[in-house]
C-alpha cells in the first residue's frame, strides 16, 4: 500500500495510538505522518506495525485519510 507522502507499507511499517486511551479506534498512519510527528503526541502511545494487515488486527482498522486518502 503506497501512501500519499511516497512510501510503500510494508516494506515500511505503519504506526497508531494504541494505548491512546481517548477517541478510539484511532487509524494507522505512515511514521512520516504529521498526526505521528507532531511535539503534543505522546510516543508512549504510538505502537509500531510491520504491516496493514497487522495494524488492522490490532483495532486500527481505517487508514488515516492524510496518509492513505
Amino acid at each position: 500500500m503506497k501512501c500519499n507522502l511516497g512510501h510503500e507499507h510494508p516494506p515500511m511499517v505503519v504506526k497508531a495510538a494504541t494505548d491512546n486511551p481517548t477517541n478510539q479506534p484511532r487509524p494507522f498512519h505512515c511514521p512520516d505522518c504529521y498526526q505521528v510527528i507532531m511535539p503534543r503526541t505522546k510516543p508512549e502511545n504510538w505502537k509500531e506495525y510491520e504491516t496493514v494487515a497487522e495494524a488492522q488486527r490490532a483495532g486500527h482498522v481505517s487508514p488515516c485519510s492524510f496518509c492513505f486518502g
